[in-house]
């Protein structure tokens, strides 16, 4: 399986590099220059792009994946941002984003994202 996913902190990372050890391709994207450069050897691909820029998340290879993995904690809006275009540009795809508080859940659950 193919997968993507938006947010290269420790969760990210971990649950990245446990998939292709699975066997798994996956594309790691983050706007952070030093997780990108530190994973490029153990994920698939790597990509340093801005996920909560609407023309950046156009760049991105999306409609090859299965599952959409958003793994931002740190920033809410980030998060529900890049969540909101990914759903938008693959409505087929299993999306999967993490919440790291019970206001944020409310929020993707209320988007219809798991």
């Amino acid at each position: 399986m193919k997968f993507i996913i938006i947010g290269l902190g420790n969760f990210g990372a971990t649950l990245g590099l446990r998939l292709v050890e699975d066997g798994h391709e996956v594309i790691g994207v983050d706007k952070r220059p030093e997780p990108v450069n530190l994973l490029k050897d153990g994920l698939t691909h790597t990509i340093e792009l801005d996920t909560s820029d609407e023309l950046s998340m156009d760049k991105l290879p999306l409609e090859g994946a299965d599952t959409i993995l958003v793994t931002i904690g740190e920033d809410i809006g980030t998060s529900v941002t890049a969540t909101a275009f990914a759903k938008e540009r693959r409505k087929d795809a299993t999306l999967i984003a993490r919440a790291i508080s019970d206001i944020h859940h409310t929020i993707l659950e209320a988007m219809g994202v798991d």
